[in-house]
């Protein structure tokens, strides 16, 4: 290639790069608004579209979590905490129920230790783990949930 077509063939390449990350994150931003809305949603409707309320027992089925079996997955959200990944539920009389996969960094308890493997544990009720109650490894909530999880 003559060195005078370089700078041209890199501003081409540029452009090109700049307009697939630009679609990307159009993209990403339209999925996401439809995310923020459920989230929003979920914000305003807790105590009367979150049927469960933290404290009881934690269910194990979609029925115990006061939600219709037609339950979805609606929003998912990373948080840069080191690792939590918050959950939220709707079903199709819109009530909703939040859960989240704990960081793969532990927090105050054991400060900067890893968690093997990532996403080890769950916590229900909330969709970050400082907000939510921890459940307990091995128990049917963490088998219903982690099954949701799989199929998501």
């Amino acid at each position: 290639m003559k060195p005078d077509r370089i700078p041209r063939v890199a501003s081409i390449l540029a452009l090109v790069c700049l307009f697939s990350i630009s679609s990307q994150a159009a993209a990403a931003a339209a999925r996401g608004s439809g995310g923020s809305e459920y989230k929003a949603r979920f914000e305003q409707g807790k105590g009367t579209l979150q049927p469960w309320k933290q404290g009881t027992t934690p269910p194990k089925t979609f029925a115990e979590a006061g939600l219709l079996n037609d339950a979805t997955i609606v929003w998912t959200g990373l948080y840069f905490d080191g690792g939590t990944r918050g959950y939220l539920l709707m079903d199709s009389a819109g009530k909703f129920f939040a859960f989240c996969t704990g960081p793969g960094l532990q927090s105050k308890e054991i400060p900067k230790r890893i968690d093997a493997p990532a996403y080890s544990r769950l916590f229900i009720g909330g969709l970050h783990h400082s907000s939510a109650e921890m459940v307990a490894p091995g128990s049917d909530t963490e088998v219903w949930l982690r099954s949701l999880l799989a199929k998501e």
